[in-house]
C-alpha cells in the first residue's frame, strides 16, 4: 500500500509527466533547478559558465574564471492547494589556480509528508588551450516519507533512502567559427550508476543513466545566442532547445545592465507524451543577474503554470 502511495506521488510530483506507465522511480529529477535554464528548454547540456549547470553537465562549469554563486525558487503546480510544491536549489563555483574549477550544489523539495535532497560536488578541468572542459560529479541522494497519519491510516513505518550516484561530461568550444561567433558542443551521462533510490534496494526503483546531447550558437557580435539537446532516459527521449536575446544595454548607478529575453520548449518523442513551453527574462545589474521562466505544461490542466526565480552573483 505505502509503495503505491510513493510511487503515485512520485510520478506526479515530477516535473515532465509521461503519458505512458515507467519502472524507475521518479525522483530526483529536474524541477527547476534554474530559471534561465529552464526558460531555454532546458537544453544546457553545451552551454557553459554558470554554476547551476552542475546539474546538468558537470563540464558545464570549467571555462569558469572567477567565483560565482547561485540559488533560486520553484513554485510548481499552484493551482493544488495545500500542496507546497516548492523546490530550492543553490550552486557556487570557484576555479582552483590552474588545476580546475570546483562546484558545489543542494536541492530541497519538501511537500507534505515528503522530504528529497540532492547535494553536487563537482570537478572540471580545461584542457587541449581551453577549448575542451571536461567534469565530473558525485551526488548524495537522499528522500524520507513521513509514516501514514490520521484517524484511518494504515500502520507502517516512516520510509527513507540515502545513496550516491555520479555524472560525467564533456563541452568542446570552437571559437570564432565566424569572427566573434562560437559553437559549442557538449555532452553527458548523469547517473551512470544507476543506483536504486528504493529503502529496500529494489532494482524497480533504479534511476536510469540519462545521456545528453547538444550544441550552442552564441553570437558576441550580435548578443544573442541559441542551444539545442536531445535526452535519453531508460525509453524516453526528450528534445528541447531555446534562444536567449539581449534586448537592452544601459547604465544603472554606474553599472553596465542589461535586460534579456528568453523562450524555448521540449517534448518527449513518444505519442501523446507531455510537452513544454517556455519563456523568461534576465536583468543584469553588474555583478547581480535576476532570472525568471514560467512554464507552461501542455498535456496537465488545470494545476497552473511552474515559476522559477533565481538569484545571482559573479565576484570579481
Amino acid at each position: 500500500m505505502r509503495t503505491l502511495l510513493l510511487k503515485i506521488f512520485l510520478s506526479f510530483s515530477l516535473l515532465i509527466i509521461s503519458e505512458r506507465d515507467t519502472a524507475y522511480a521518479q525522483a530526483f529529477v529536474d524541477k527547476g533547478y534554474s530559471a534561465k535554464i529552464t526558460s531555454l528548454g532546458r537544453a544546457a547540456v553545451s552551454l557553459s559558465d554558470d554554476p547551476s549547470l552542475i546539474f546538468y553537465n558537470p563540464a558545464g562549469i570549467g571555462f569558469g574564471r572567477s567565483l560565482k554563486l547561485f540559488t533560486s525558487y520553484t513554485n510548481l503546480y499552484p493551482n493544488i492547494a495545500d500542496a507546497n510544491l516548492n523546490f530550492f536549489s543553490f550552486a557556487g563555483d570557484y576555479p582552483v589556480s590552474d588545476l580546475g574549477v570546483i562546484g558545489i550544489g543542494v536541492t530541497q523539495f519538501a511537500p507534505a509528508g515528503w522530504s528529497e535532497n540532492m547535494a553536487v560536488g563537482t570537478f572540471a578541468r580545461q584542457m587541449f588551450d581551453g577549448q575542451l572542459s571536461v567534469g565530473g560529479s558525485v551526488k548524495m541522494l537522499r528522500w524520507s516519507a513521513l509514516a501514514p497519519q490520521g484517524e484511518n491510516a494504515v500502520p507502517e513505518d516512516a520510509l527513507s533512502y540515502l545513496g550516491f550516484s555520479f555524472d560525467v561530461g564533456a563541452i568542446y568550444s570552437f571559437k570564432d567559427i565566424f569572427k566573434g561567433n562560437d559553437i559549442q558542443i557538449g555532452a553527458s551521462v548523469l547517473n551512470f550508476t544507476q543506483p536504486s533510490v528504493a529503502s529496500n534496494g529494489s532494482s524497480d526503483a533504479k534511476l536510469p543513466a540519462e545521456l545528453s546531447a547538444g550544441a550552442s550558437y552564441i553570437s558576441r557580435v550580435y548578443d544573442y545566442s541559441a542551444t539545442a539537446g536531445i535526452t535519453v532516459k531508460g525509453k524516453d527521449i526528450r528534445v528541447g532547445g531555446g534562444a536567449e536575446f539581449i534586448g537592452l544595454k544601459t547604465t544603472v548607478l554606474g553599472s553596465a545592465a542589461a535586460f534579456l529575453v528568453r523562450a524555448g520548449g521540449g517534448r518527449l518523442t513518444a505519442a501523446n507524451s507531455q510537452g513544454e513551453y517556455d519563456a523568461g527574462f534576465g536583468i543584469v545589474i553588474g555583478n547581480v543577474t535576476i532570472d525568471y521562466s514560467f512554464s507552461y505544461q501542455a498535456m496537465v490542466g488545470n494545476v497552473g503554470g511552474i515559476s522559477s526565480l533565481s538569484l545571482g552573483y559573479v565576484f570579481n
